[in-house]
């Protein structure tokens, strides 16, 4: 090859190397743009009430004292007789309920006003008061059970319900682990509520029974709740996505050394380079979408939608038919104890049980629940001779004519209750009917 062709040949080499490192620049900064362009969401800020019973609550919970000494005596309250471990006295339950009076107090002065949780935008943002006010809801039991051991059975009433009443409030606003604490405290006063209903007068009953419609009328529909959720993973989403190695925070962790661990660790960072924020969060807010949308059916309707496609929003999105279950069941116990509160107050201006539910209605209770997991149903309810049965159909949907939900192997998520209690505990799968009394969990 002649000099001249050398040349000709080095130019042509140089050209379509420069272009080659062009075009890859080019790739590389559409990849980087297209991977790296941070989404954009509307999220709202709520107006938030004032005052805000929320300020009460979080004031009173920081007003505690002995909390570790609460929920022992509490756990002891609700243990199996016989079991051998250490049961709390009368007195060490009063003087529990004593030393905190000013939390109660402050408590109470909450129910003067609307309850709404601040926004939660922010993976970082600690919630270190919703264990407090687990401890509130106990001492609330303990205060109960001081009063009914005086024979205030009224009294105790009223304690079980104020627990009631702060467990339906908790989820206004807040996101799914609002929900949860709140169920699970609505749970503690409810437990309390269904043993003290027997003991109450007929004017009592009544009026507890109207108090638990005032509690339920406080509900915020679970479209709304799962929305607060969406509005909560999308802004800490961007929050994250701002950070210089996010990559790296949504990748497995490993320690250690050997080839293999080296080899998984490779695998993840190349892994990161995949994850698209646009991505991420289109995927993740369509499932939320399509949840919301569905939620709006009847439980017995509710499809769980497609989960995302892509493998960080499939680990950020929730499971929502899991949190819609134990939302309805609430629902559905909450109404059994509102029934049986106005069931009792009938009985004791009448001497007998009415034929039928609706005999409740306008005098007892505004009117009759329906059965959140039936479709346009009320409550079920059969007399016989001086009893009564009153119940839902339950999670499979079906009327067993009042059979109870009945599991002999005991549900090992409620390990801290009495095994007697745990066999009777509603599960999704669970099958039977959920009758007033016996399924109270």
């Amino acid at each position: 090859m002649s000099n001249k062709g050398r040349d000709t040949f080095a130019v042509k080499a140089l050209f379509v190397g420069t272009v080659a490192v062009v075009a890859l620049a080019i790739i590389v900064a559409v990849w980087s743009s297209s991977f790296n362009t941070s989404p954009k969401v509307k999220v709202p800020t709520p107006k938030m009430p004032s005052p805000n019973a929320y300020d009460n609550y979080t004031a009173a919970a920081y007003m505690l004292n002995q909390e570790q000494d609460i929920k022992n005596a509490y756990d002891a309250l609700i243990r199996a007789p016989g079991s051998g471990q250490q049961v709390y006295p009368v007195p060490a339950n009063k003087i529990l309920v004593a030393d905190n009076a000013s939390a109660l107090m402050e408590l109470r002065r909450g129910f003067n006003h609307d309850y709404w949780n601040p926004p939660l935008r922010s993976f970082s943002t600690l919630l270190p008061q919703y264990s407090k006010f687990r401890a509130l809801a106990r001492l609330l039991a303990l205060e109960g059970r001081t009063k009914a051991d005086k024979g205030d059975w009224k009294g105790a009433m009223d304690s079980y319900l104020d627990a009631m009443r702060m467990g339906r409030d908790i989820p206004r606003g807040g996101s799914l682990l609002a929900i949860c604490l709140g169920i699970s405290i609505q749970r503690i006063g409810r437990r309390e509520a269904c043993r003290a209903a027997d003991h109450l007068t007929g004017d009592e009953a009544k009026e507890a029974a109207k108090r638990m419609e005032d509690i339920t009328a406080r509900r915020i529909a679970f479209a709304d709740m799962l929305r607060e959720e969406k509005w909560y993973m999308q802004s800490s989403l961007v929050e994250m996505f701002q950070r210089p190695r996010w990559r790296e925070e949504f990748s497995p962790a490993h320690s250690g050394g050997g080839l293999q661990v080296k080899m998984k660790r490779l695998h993840s960072n190349l892994l990161g380079l995949t994850y698209n924020k646009s991505r991420i969060m289109s995927s993740y807010t369509d499932y939320m979408d399509s949840a919301i949308a569905a939620s709006n059916t009847p439980y017995a309707r509710f499809s769980e939608p497609p989960r995302p496609k892509d493998n960080i929003a499939d680990i950020m999105a929730c499971f929502c038919k899991n949190y819609l279950f134990v939302a309805v069941k609430t629902e559905t116990q909450n109404a059994l104890l509102t029934v049986t509160l106005a069931l009792r107050a009938y009985h004791s201006d009448h001497g007998r049980y009415p034929n039928s539910l609706s005999e409740l209605a306008p005098v007892y209770i505004k009117k009759i629940p329906n059965d959140q997991f039936a479709l346009n149903s009320p409550l079920r309810y059969k007399r016989v001779g001086g009893k009564y049965t009153l119940y839902s159909v339950g999670p499979d949907g079906k009327d067993n004519g009042g059979k109870a939900i009945n599991d002999p192997k005991g549900n090992a998520i409620l390990r801290g209750l009495p095994k007697a209690e745990r066999r009777y505990s509603v599960q999704m799968k669970s099958k039977g009917d959920i009758v007033a009394g016996v399924n109270n969990n």
